[in-house]
């Protein structure tokens, strides 16, 4: 009778997973197996939810041929995937809305050389959350979106810093107004190790170039490092951002030393990739941490130091959940589908984490730009200043008949 009863379970499932577990069964996996086997892998695609790790069979997750399409992943998680796509779409809406009202809140208010920072700095949170939500529909894309995002969130931490040097109207007023302070060197993450043995440098001109040019380094080392990685990935050298079982099923077909050669080539543009890539970040943040120090005290209208942390935490978040889920998919945490194998599995929950947090942030990013104080003093200078230039400025007037002859 039990024969029966999972028997019918079987008969329900469909095609790929009786697959699975007629290769569970021949392969004999931990001794035997039963039809107990046969009737988990059948019930992890049909629930139509998000994946059990408790139920999955780790054979069933590594059965997934690369990364599914969006109708694969649809067919597997079913009204779930759908609520994930209205919930992460309708804070899409939102961010792009409060960006639209920041537009025109700066816009009236604010001097027209402040806009596009402000705004760059503004729309990285709807951008993100759009790269989160197209990553959701088409799992394909996440590589790809997430080094835009990155690269977008570059150019954000450089618009951030020029930012700064407009509220004190230029780099002669910033050093002026800071006078004689220090650049405090032993700032993280770069020396929060050996603080002591850091000097702080007296702060000038050419030393707070230095300091932009840390954070303005980032969107172009960020797309150097993507496109070298894409260049390599087409000459088959590197395979950063390929599915796992792809690689697998692409390795079958090398001789054994070629595979062995290929995989120590790797492995070593991967390791030089990735610290080019870490150093690039660190420097950024290292970069506006301390341009954050020396400035501290002298804007308490403008909420810098407010603008500076949720940035700080944007990308540091970002980065350290990437790893975290890393760590979580080598050590068996995540699990699958049907279709997905705990890679994709665990970059589909990360842009769902990325979506919220983007979410959150852009909400309080938004509050911080909507004090009226950190115009109010600059548009009475632009207004003195365009009456001043209307006063230089002489008034021409159309010559009547008289002077137009008298003039000839």
């Amino acid at each position: 009778m039990e024969a029966d009863g999972t028997g019918g379970h079987i008969g329900s499932a469909n095609l790929s997973d009786v697959r699975v577990a007629a290769a569970t069964f021949h392969a004999g996996v931990g001794g035997a197996a039963s039809f107990q086997d046969l009737e988990t892998i059948a019930n992890v695609s049909s629930s139509g939810g998000p994946p059990d790790n408790s139920t999955s069979l780790a054979v069933h997750c590594t059965s997934a041929p690369g990364i599914p399409s969006t109708a694969q992943v649809l067919a597997d998680l079913g009204p779930y995937l759908i609520t994930v796509w209205v919930l992460v779409g309708l804070a899409v809406l939102l961010l792009c809305g409060l960006l639209v009202r920041t537009a025109v809140l700066v816009g009236r208010r604010a001097p027209q050389h402040w806009y596009s920072n402000i705004i760059w700095v503004n729309s990285t949170y709807a951008f993100m959350c759009l790269t989160a939500l197209g990553s959701l529909v088409v799992p394909s894309s996440d590589a790809f979106l997430s080094a835009i995002g990155v690269i977008y969130m570059g150019i954000s931490l450089s618009k951030l810093v020029d930012l700064c040097v407009l509220y004190f109207d230029g780099e002669a007023t910033l050093l002026a107004t800071v006078g004689e302070a220090h650049v405090p060197l032993a700032s993280p993450p770069v020396c929060c190790c050996c603080w002591r043995c850091c000097p702080r440098v007296a702060l000038k001109k050419s030393s707070l170039r230095m300091v932009t040019l840390l954070t303005h380094q980032v969107p172009y080392s960020q797309a150097a490092c993507f496109i070298i990685s894409l260049y390599l990935y087409t000459a088959g050298v590197y395979g950063g951002g390929q599915a796992p079982n792809a690689r697998d099923e692409m390795s079958a077909e090398l001789p054994g030393g070629e595979l062995d050669q290929r995989t120590s080539v790797a492995d070593r543009v991967s390791v030089c990739l990735t610290v080019f890539n870490t150093t690039s970040f660190m420097a950024g943040m290292y970069g506006l941490i301390m341009f954050e120090k020396m400035t501290r005290g002298h804007l308490p209208d403008y909420h810098y130091q407010t603008k500076c942390m949720l940035m700080k935490f944007t990308l540091v978040i970002t980065k350290l959940q990437e790893l975290i889920f890393n760590i979580c998919i080598k050590n068996g945490a995540v699990s699958c589908t049907d279709s997905m194998t705990p890679e994709v599995y665990g970059a589909f929950l990360r842009n769902i984490a990325v979506a919220a947090e983007m979410t959150v942030f852009g909400l309080l990013t938004h509050r911080t730009y909507l004090d009226g104080r950190q115009y109010r003093g600059v548009a009475k200078e632009a207004d003195a200043e365009a009456s001043t230039q209307r006063a230089l400025t002489p008034q021409l007037r159309p010559l009547t008949g008289m002077e137009e002859a008298g003039s000839k």
